[in-house]
């Protein structure tokens, strides 16, 4: 998702990580990390400071299959907002 909203100096832009069916909530969250840590470090190299880097959202639930009256968990989802302020339309590639 991205979203950009330029009525004052300061734009905000808002990237969703998701990660389905993980064997282990571990795992969500380890993917869930590593996407994070990805887009903070591709944000810094464009001298966006990390103060205006802000995450939000982030959980992690069990995925349920169900086989007849069966209820059992068969991974894991997670989900994270990451929001970005910039200060110039410029650091907007």
């Amino acid at each position: 998702t991205l979203s950009l909203h330029d009525a004052l100096p300061i734009s905000t832009i808002s990237l969703g990580i998701t990660i389905n069916k993980a064997p282990t909530a571990q795992k969500a969250q380890e993917g869930i990390d590593s996407v994070h840590s990805a887009i903070v470090n591709a944000l810094k190299s464009l001298n966006i400071p990390e103060a205006d880097i802000t995450t939000s959202g982030y959980s992690i639930q069990p995925n349920y299959s169900y086989d007849a009256s069966t209820q059992r968990i068969d991974g894991y989802n997670g989900t994270a907002q990451v929001t970005i302020k910039t200060h110039t339309l410029s650091q907007v590639r």
